[in-house]
């Protein structure tokens, strides 16, 4: 179990790594990506569900020794459960500090708008 921290910091490394290292071409099309939002990408990746789905695949598969299984559901729920933890705690945190939380004016008009409707 103490190489799950090491394996849940690699993970975002990588994970890191690759956004960046696609940013350009992603910034490129579409509607585009800035720094602060591949950041953003790069910290919530989703690494619960597809993989915890995989990992009873091969726990269920009789030709995988028992050791091996248990490596994988450990290693994957692990870090399913850190990912939720941490990232989900601090997600919050991170998206306000890099700014992706301000309203644009075009946005802030709209909402007036509509609570101004609303209330009629």
């Amino acid at each position: 179990w103490l190489k799950l921290p090491g394996l849940y910091i690699l993970l975002h490394i990588i994970r890191f790594g690759m956004v960046f290292l696609l940013r350009w071409p992603l910034s490129k099309i579409g509607y585009g990506l800035t720094w602060a939002q591949a950041t953003v990408l790069g910290y919530s990746g989703l690494r619960g569900a597809v993989s915890l789905v995989l990992s009873l695949i091969v726990f269920l598969d009789t030709g995988v020794k028992d050791h091996i299984k248990d490596i994988v559901i450990f290693h994957t729920a692990g870090i399913a459960i850190l990912t939720l933890v941490i990232n989900g705690t601090t997600m919050g945190f991170l998206i306000r500090k890099l700014g992706l939380m301000r309203m644009s004016e075009v946005k802030k008009k709209m909402l007036k708008t509509l609570v101004k409707a609303y209330k009629k």
